[in-house]
């Protein structure tokens, strides 16, 4: 049972490594989707946008679509999970940190507008889901 768990960490882990590096190409084209709709909608009048506005913008949906807060609480979750699978009776701790680990990984979700990203959170629902299944049985 705790060795399903160590490999599901592991894998949390690698998940994890890959959304790290798909963030910046992920950011790059939040930024040129963004510049492709003020052209469209400025009709060649980009004078009409101060480029501290559009820096502005670029800002606020950077802040919203970063998730790498949630990826360090991630994998501090999946550390103290392994760290607890040592212990003698470590059940309920697990259970709240398996809580953790669904709401980081839904938190991730929802800021995603990234399909690499979102399927990726996808799959990571599915082994925190496995883990807690496993958790609810260890006292």
């Amino acid at each position: 049972m705790t060795a399903s768990i160590h490999s599901w960490c592991g894998e949390i882990r690698q998940r994890v490594g890959g959304i790290r590096q798909r963030l910046p190409e992920m950011l790059d084209a939040h930024r040129q989707k963004l510049r492709d709709r003020l052209e469209r909608v400025l009709d060649g009048h980009p004078e009409a946008v101060s480029s501290v506005d559009l820096a502005r913008e670029m800002a606020i949906i950077a802040d919203r679509t970063d998730v790498a807060e949630e990826l360090v609480r991630l994998e501090s979750h999946v550390d103290q999970v392994e760290r607890l699978l040592g212990e003698e009776s470590p059940g309920r701790s697990l259970d709240f940190l398996a809580q953790e680990l669904a709401r980081e990984v839904n938190t991730i979700a929802s800021k995603s507008a990234d399909v690499a990203i979102s399927q990726t959170a996808v799959d990571l629902k599915s082994t925190v889901e496995q883990i807690r299944e496993l958790v609810q049985n260890i006292e």
